[in-house]
């Protein structure tokens, strides 16, 4: 396990140095990184504790949104392996805000195969003293390993149309008016941009919004409530967050949670990134 995930870490440094990325890209990569090298060399609960901050927003396991210093403060450190590394990252112009997407494997021992898979999810955030920190994490699971290492991308960093440039109360308004319309359907795929990437339990990420097509949400509907989010300060990129109750083809209803990154494309606000996660 030590050797598949050294090697991991290591095509991941050759796919980012391999690509160009602006200075704020970079630098969202670069915390990533070091994050999953923190669980890797130290354990998940140090990583974790490094890069989490007070305004840090986690779920708990009634999928509730919480403080992410509550659940990691009193945990203890075991032999596990949590490792993860970044395929997709978007950065905010004035290099204050940024996300990160990819895959993660679980080992309940450092020296065996990965036993649990998914993808991950990361708002990143600047603090006062210019460090990069959580605020806000989520992610979802599958069966198996991608068997693929997709190559690292960043999602372009774009101007704002004068037209585009609001206030967060009406960025937030935004995203409860989207959420409004999304009741037979998790999703509109017309509101992505066109790297626009959708993750969703159970399921392989959607990397592509020609993909979403293969998403079957037949006989299913959807009740979204925001919770809260931010924004960047330069105005081309906000967040949300929140919860949502699912009801399936057979009348079943879960609890389920949600997690948004919007982006401005061609002067119009689009999503970039959606979690919808069991």
């Amino acid at each position: 396990m030590k050797k598949i995930v050294i090697i991991n870490f290591l095509l991941i440094q050759v796919l980012a140095h391999g690509q160009k990325f602006t200075r704020e890209q970079q630098e969202v990569i670069n915390a990533e990184n070091s994050f999953a090298g923190l669980s890797k060399s130290a354990n998940q609960v140090d990583a974790f504790m490094a890069y989490l901050s007070d305004s840090t927003i986690m779920f708990n396991g009634e999928n509730k949104p919480v403080s992410g210093m509550s659940l990691y403060r009193d945990r203890k450190p075991n032999n596990s392996l949590l490792f993860w590394w970044p395929v997709f990252v978007g950065a905010s112009r004035d290099g204050k805000m940024g996300f990160s997407t990819g895959p993660w494997e679980w080992s309940k021992n450092r020296d065996t195969l990965p036993q649990g898979f998914g993808y991950y999810a990361t708002l990143w955030q600047k603090d006062a003293g210019g460090h990069w920190k959580m605020q806000v994490d989520l992610g979802i699971q599958f069966p198996s390993s991608e068997r693929s290492n997709p190559p690292l991308k960043a999602s372009p960093t774009n101007v704002p149309a004068s037209n585009s440039v609001l206030p967060k109360y009406l960025l937030m308004a935004k995203d409860k008016t989207y959420n409004e319309l999304l009741k037979t359907s998790s999703y509109i795929k017309e509101r992505f941009t066109r790297d626009g990437h959708m993750l969703r339990s159970g399921h392989k990420p959607f990397a592509d919004p020609g993909e979403f097509g293969g998403l079957d949400e037949k006989g299913k509907s959807f009740s979204y409530l925001q919770v809260s989010g931010g924004s960047a300060d330069s105005n081309d990129m906000f967040y949300t967050y929140g919860t949502v109750k699912t009801t399936g083809a057979d009348g079943k209803i879960s609890d389920e949670k949600y997690f948004r990154v919007w982006k401005i494309e061609d002067g119009i606000w689009k999503i970039v990134l959606d979690v919808l996660s069991n």
